[in-house]
């Protein structure tokens, strides 16, 4: 699936310049095909005409994009947008262009001339218009895309989420296998190599894995790794303290744990102020 758009800012320097030079040679060739006459004055000029051309459609386009919604009224868009092209690349070859050609002393072009130059210029233009409008909506059907796709991404995430918070967790409780519902659990800390599980005032029991594992099967918008040994409920938390060297103190709201005091690395501060701050969708 395609992941980049074109970048249509540059074709806004290069499309005079294609224009100018196109046109003039093709001119050249059809008024004189064995010695066509290459002058580089008329290349400066075209690209100048060019220039004009293509900045005055630019706005005209921008225009009738306020005005129309491509994608309710795209036949219609175009066909104004060629229409107003038309009368604008006449305005400018046949009214302007010959007002250059008198303040320029140079002799007037035959209608048979004329019509020839507005053929050539207005076929480029409009092919040229094309070509924009295929990469314009190139672009767009790549942005869709991508919206379209972390859109998917996100339902996934929210599904994943509310699987695990709706999901109950395995534990041992003396001789008894008993099921914890993922809501009830507040912390979970290894104590003399047994991973206990904590409510917010009692112990559930005992999870017979690893940590790393119990992690996995927990919503992480709720939970957070405090170190390798404690994982910890958003709700289980008490205070927060900065402390010596970019760390972080948490309080712990539970004192059946020997330790409710835990500090938080300084490699992983930063993804528990985000964590904790944030919403349940990151």
């Amino acid at each position: 699936m395609p992941k980049k758009t074109f970048n249509l800012k540059k074709s806004r320097i290069l499309e005079p310049l294609i224009l100018g030079i196109l046109a003039n040679i093709l001119i050249n060739l059809c008024f004189n095909p064995k010695h066509p006459d290459f002058i580089f004055k008329e290349f400066l000029v075209a690209i100048v005409f060019a220039t004009i051309i293509t900045e005055l459609t630019r706005y005209v386009s921008n225009k009738l994009d306020k005005k129309l919604n491509w994608s309710s009224n795209f036949k219609l868009h175009l066909l104004l947008n060629f229409i107003v092209l038309s009368a604008l690349l006449l305005l400018i070859i046949n009214g302007i262009g010959n007002l250059y050609i008198y303040f320029s002393g140079d002799t007037f072009h035959t209608l048979d001339e004329t019509l020839l130059i507005n053929l050539i210029v207005l076929s480029i233009v409009l092919i040229s218009s094309l070509i924009k409008w295929c990469f314009f909506l190139y672009n767009k059907w790549v942005l869709i895309n991508k919206k379209l796709n972390n859109n998917l991404n996100e339902n996934l995430k929210l599904k994943s989420l509310i699987v695990k918070s709706s999901k109950e967790i395995e534990l041992v409780k003396g001789n008894f296998i008993i099921h914890a519902p993922v809501s009830k659990i507040r912390y979970a800390i290894i104590e003399s190599g047994v991973i206990n599980v904590y409510n917010t005032n009692k112990k559930l029991g005992s999870f017979n894995g690893s940590l790393t594992y119990l992690e996995s099967q927990l919503p992480e918008c709720d939970f957070f790794k405090l170190s390798r040994h404690l994982i910890t409920h958003k709700e289980g938390i008490k205070k927060i303290r900065s402390s010596t060297y970019g760390k972080i103190e948490i309080e712990l709201n539970n004192e059946l744990i020997d330790h409710t005091i835990v500090t938080v690395s300084r490699l992983k501060a930063a993804k528990f102020r985000q964590w904790y701050s944030s919403s349940v969708i990151n």
